[in-house]
């Protein structure tokens, strides 16, 4: 099976700004539940934006040194916009399925972190084994990701299971896994770490909270993103685009509520 990446939602400005508000959504929820601690060398693969790449670095020593890995030039090139008055950070293009570092900084760093990328890509086994290779003896490996499975939306959405059947379909027939986030603990053992924590960061939010709009529009703006490969499986047009109205619907009830964990796992190198 060829090892190339597929991100489902493109780079276009509309998802670079989805991703922004979505970091703002999760980012201080997920950093509580995988407490990072404060290290002197960091390695985050899959920086995107560089938000919680930015985040590390306030979390570390001073004199820390923080590295950023991202694939997409377009999501890079903000990544380093958005950091150039923070230093001790440096954002590198290169590929989580074939990591390149130079000779000297493999086994040398004491929090390696990526969290979105193992759905994106169709050999996991070979990111975190890469991860492993990269953490120094002691140091952590933090993998964090989805279970598409484990979406709830309540009360139900005429047409929602059907179309997010076909959202995770779209990553099945690019070769990807939709399931790995509840596979990450196992991911660590083949990369020969020994597991020391699991548990999951709860993305979600219910009508009456402050934050439930963010929630729904990142909910539509994940699957009007993926709308070609969506199609692809199946799903008409219009069934597409009533189902998006519904949503939008539904997001006025005052019951609604999304229910979605982001599982994680936590590694550490012998």
């Amino acid at each position: 099976m060829s090892s190339r990446n597929h991100y489902i939602h493109g780079s276009s400005e509309i998802e670079q700004d989805r991703l922004a508000k979505l970091n703002d959504l999760l980012n201080k929820r997920y950093l509580s539940e995988i407490a990072p601690v404060m290290c002197s060398r960091v390695l985050d693969i899959g920086a995107g934006l560089g938000h919680l790449t930015r985040l590390f670095k306030s979390r570390s020593t001073a004199d820390s040194i923080v590295i950023g890995i991202e694939l997409d030039a377009n999501q890079l090139a903000q990544a380093r916009e958005l950091s150039i008055n923070h230093q001790g950070i440096e954002f590198r293009q290169g590929d989580a399925q074939n990591l390149e570092l130079p000779e000297k900084e493999w086994g040398s760093f004491d929090y390696v972190h990526s969290r979105f990328v193992l759905e994106h890509v169709q050999n996991p086994s070979v990111v975190v084994t890469s991860m492993a290779s990269a953490a120094s003896s002691g140091g952590k490996v933090v993998i964090a990701d989805d279970d598409h499975s484990s979406l709830k939306i309540t009360p139900g959405i005429e047409g929602f299971d059907r179309l997010w059947d076909a959202y995770i379909q779209s990553y099945i027939n690019f070769g990807n896994d939709p399931y790995v986030g509840s596979k990450l603990v196992s991911l660590l053992v083949k990369a020969e770490l020994k597991p020391i924590k699991n548990g999951f960061s709860f993305f979600g939010a219910c009508q009456g909270m402050e934050e439930f709009d963010g929630h729904v529009n990142n909910l539509i703006g994940i699957i009007e993103g993926a709308i070609e490969p969506i199609l692809e499986t199946g799903i008409s047009l219009d069934e597409f685009k009533g189902t998006i109205t519904r949503i939008k619907e539904w997001s006025g009830l005052p019951d609604a509520a999304i229910w979605y964990p982001i599982f994680y796992a936590i590694g550490q190198k012998p």
